[in-house]
């Protein structure tokens, strides 16, 4: 599944060349502000969490001095300084998955399978 893919990449098992790494950042922000704002908070210096994963990544380029051209946030390097520095353990030791996130993936894939199961059945009729 997509979920499992970014997760994957995020640590690096899977390589940077099939993968972009805003498309892997943007993914993660939300699970990160959900389950580890208060580190997010503290290595970047922002008493408050942007809401959203473009807000977040436009602040930390501006700190960061990510900028491009028109002094616009760069966000392909500010998304490589996140996700290198999450393999880097600078945030610390994280996980990137939960228990239920694990469960109600299981039951995705499962669903998805049925339905191909039954595809497959009724072309052969």
């Amino acid at each position: 599944f997509e979920h499992s893919s970014y997760r994957l990449a995020a640590t690096g098992a899977i390589k940077d060349t099939a993968m972009e790494y805003e498309d892997v950042a943007f993914f993660i922000y939300p699970f990160f502000r959900n389950h580890y704002a208060e580190r997010l908070q503290t290595r970047y210096e922002m008493p408050e969490l942007p809401d959203t994963e473009l807000a977040f990544f436009e602040a930390l380029g501006k700190k960061r001095g990510c900028l491009g051209g028109g002094g616009r946030v760069n966000l392909n390097k500010v998304s490589q300084l996140f996700i290198h520095e999450l393999r880097a353990g600078v945030l610390g030791r994280l996980c990137l998955e939960s228990p239920e996130m694990i469960e109600k993936e299981v039951l995705e894939v499962n669903e998805l399978a049925r339905i191909r199961a039954e595809e497959a059945e009724k072309r052969k009729r």
